[in-house]
């Protein structure tokens, strides 16, 4: 799974909080996906629809936060472990009480197997911006972290 958020640069004064505004996830057994975009409900941070790479009116008809929490526990089921690079977007889902069990962050076990520093997402599986799984940069990166994940398990027929 992969999320992108409204995150205001450090020094704003009184930021209003980060706020998950994009969700992205990918079931590697099925290849069932997820998608939704979230409605802000605090100001949207100025650089979010750059870092996102996703339109000015992507949040237009977003889903509200209820309607987002009733279809992303649609998809995630209990027993469900959430694979992610990084734990920024999976601490705010954490915070709204939407991760259901155990996750593990692709990162820190690329970062152990390699005996070195992860490097970036996209630069460990090349190609992936031809073919992504969902919207902008989430899309994007979902596509990678299915590719490092395959390649993790050894499963060479992942592309």
């Amino acid at each position: 799974t992969y999320g992108e958020a409204s995150a205001w640069p450090r020094g704003t004064d009184d930021p209003p909080g980060d706020e998950l505004l994009h969700q992205v996830a990918l079931r590697p057994a099925t290849g069932e996906r997820f998608e939704a975009t979230i409605a802000p409900t605090r100001a949207v941070a100025p650089s979010f629809y750059h870092h996102a790479e996703l339109p000015r009116d992507a949040l237009h008809g977003a889903l509200s936060r209820e309607d987002f929490a009733r279809a992303w526990r649609d998809f995630v089921g209990p027993d469900d472990v959430l694979l992610t690079w990084g734990a920024y977007a999976t601490d705010l889902l954490a915070a709204e009480g939407l991760v259901p069990g155990a996750r593990v962050d692709l990162r820190v076990e690329q970062a152990r197997r390699a005996h070195a520093r992860p490097g970036v997402l996209e630069d460990l599986a090349p190609g992936c911006a031809d073919a992504p799984l969902g919207l902008g940069r989430a899309g994007r990166r979902l596509a990678a972290l299915a590719k490092v994940y395959a390649s993790l398990r050894g499963d060479q027929r992942a592309g």
